[in-house]
């Protein structure tokens, strides 16, 4: 049976450039959903929709204006600030949300049934990488930290579970 696990503030952040890396993810994202608007209003004009559907696409889209604004220039700086992580031999611990909403997760390593990280061209230009941590039930992930320091982490997490068998047993006792 496991000892007891931390439950002191994480002390890890998230990468400061991953900041850069949220905001070009969202402006590709409404670039996409400006390219769709864009095909909807052509549609409209050239198949003669009903006209509450001009007013929804002419509502919609400053509300997405505004809406872009707001992620491309508060919420990376927000989730970057409030992003926490930590581990220790037993436990990995989470902590997201801002000054609204708090989520921290704690979870045993003998719960942990894989471990995995990502890259993209876009994490690999910033030299970031995201982490992912399987358990039976939910996928975790550690978004956006710095190559050197993920591998660290990915070779600790492999170690430390490696000790448990899928049981929860220390695999030396």
């Amino acid at each position: 049976m496991m000892g007891g696990c931390f439950l002191k503030e994480p002390k890890r952040t998230i990468s400061k450039k991953a900041i850069t890396y949220w905001r070009i993810l969202d402006s590709i994202t409404y670039l996409f959903f400006v390219f769709v608007f864009t095909l909807l209003l052509f549609l409209n004009m050239y198949f003669s929709w009903p006209p509450f559907i001009l007013k929804i696409l002419v509502f919609l889209f400053p509300f997405s204006f505004f809406w872009f604004i707001f992620e491309i220039i508060f919420r990376p700086k927000i989730k970057q600030k409030y992003w926490r992580y930590d581990i220790d031999e037993e436990c990995i611990q989470i902590k997201t949300g801002g000054f609204l909403f708090k989520k921290i997760r704690v979870i045993p390593l003998n719960k942990v049934y894989y471990i995995d990280k990502t890259e993209n061209f876009i994490l690999n230009r910033y030299k970031l990488t995201n982490i992912k941590i399987g358990t039976l039930t939910n996928i975790h992930e550690i978004p956006a930290i710095p190559q050197k320091e993920a591998s660290e982490l990915y070779y600790l997490l492999n170690i430390s579970v490696k000790k448990y068998n899928f049981s929860g047993a220390l695999k030396n006792e």
